[in-house]
């Protein structure tokens, strides 16, 4: 009987259901956002905000055959969070429209619009 093959959107739930970096950020993201709520000081570093932003795209496209959505439901959270917490940023706005379109079921926000900021890896493909 031939196996079949697994999707890329299989292989990244797998990953991602067991990954502890993903926790642990899953946990800073809400302590931080009570603390945000209660006009505490709160602090989420760059790097936090980037892989939470990373992670949110990548749970947005797993895929499970039983129909699973907790991951899904996970990158939803981490956007809206993101997005209360940093309403001015377009990094945030990007992948927050990216994880609502991968839904199928959600249009990009109108009037939503982002600078393209240069990175280090843009400006070296663009180089070679």
């Amino acid at each position: 009987m031939p196996q079949q093959e697994k999707r890329l959107g299989e292989y990244l739930y797998e990953y991602l259901e067991n990954d502890d970096y993903l926790r642990k950020l899953m946990s800073i993201l809400s302590k931080q956002y009570g603390c945000w709520l209660f006009h505490l000081d709160w602090k989420l570093t760059g790097k936090q905000k980037h892989d939470l932003l990373r992670f949110a795209d990548l749970l947005a496209k797993s895929i499970n055959k039983k129909g699973d959505s907790r991951q899904k439901n996970s990158a939803l959270k981490i956007v809206a969070t993101l997005s209360k917490m940093y309403p001015n940023d377009p990094e945030v706005s990007l992948i927050t429209n990216e994880v609502l379109t991968s839904f199928n079921n959600f249009l990009p926000r109108q009037g939503q619009s982002y600078t393209l900021v240069p990175t280090i890896e843009q400006l070296w493909n663009e180089a070679l």
